[in-house]
């Protein structure tokens, strides 16, 4: 049997619609069995890099934790 996902891509902002698409993937990823991948895209300009750079470890630590 072939299944009807192999994957979902789910964009997330931690915005409330955001939340709601991911509990409606993680719904259809269960019924299906399907896997899950979410995509968060941070875009700042070239001249925002040292700013946010010192960031970056934090950030991505606070993304595990959350997940």
């Amino acid at each position: 049997m072939v299944k009807p996902f192999g994957g979902i891509l789910v964009p997330y902002n931690n915005s409330l619609n955001a939340k709601r698409a991911l509990s409606k993937a993680f719904a259809l990823a269960e019924l299906t069995d399907a896997s899950i991948t979410l995509v968060h895209v941070i875009s700042y300009h070239k001249a925002m890099a040292k700013i946010v750079e010192p960031y970056k470890e934090s950030i991505s630590n606070h993304v595990k934790k959350f997940f």
